[in-house]
C-alpha cells in the first residue's frame, strides 16, 4: 500500500473529471486529476482523509457514474492520492479506453504510451 511514485507499476493518465468522494463522516465534491489501474489523484477537495483510510470516489463520466474505491496513501496540496483496493471490470475498461487516447504521466513527465 505504501508504494512511492517512482515504484508505480502502471502509468497514470491525466484527466479532468468532476467527482465526489466519501471518507469517514466526510463527503464533498472534488476533481479526479489522474488515474491508473493502481490508483488515482484527487484534487480540489475539502475532504481530508486519514492516511490508510478507505475512500470511495465516484467520477462523473460520460458513460455514467464510475465508483473507485481505495486507500488514502498520501496527501498532496489540495488533495490526496488513493491506491485502489479493487478495480472492477467497468472501471478497468474505462482506464483501458483512456490508455488508447491519452498520453501517460510517469514519474513526473508526460510520455507516449503507444506510438501510432
Amino acid at each position: 500500500m505504501s508504494r512511492s511514485k517512482n515504484e508505480r507499476k502502471s502509468g497514470r493518465f491525466p484527466v479532468d473529471i468532476e467527482c465526489h468522494g466519501t471518507a469517514t463522516r466526510q463527503k464533498g465534491r472534488a476533481l479526479l486529476a489522474d488515474v491508473s489501474h493502481d490508483g488515482a489523484l484527487v484534487l480540489k477537495t475539502g475532504i481530508v482523509p486519514i492516511r490508510g483510510e478507505l475512500i470511495g470516489v465516484t467520477a462523473d463520466t460520460a458513460a455514467g457514474p464510475l465508483l473507485l474505491i481505495g486507500w488514502c496513501v498520501r496527501h498532496v496540496d489540495d488533495g490526496f492520492a488513493i491506491e485502489f483496493d479493487h478495480l472492477d471490470e467497468r472501471a478497468a475498461a474505462f482506464i483501458d479506453d483512456l490508455s488508447s487516447v491519452v498520453p501517460t504521466r510517469s514519474r513526473g513527465r508526460m510520455t507516449e504510451k503507444r506510438r501510432r
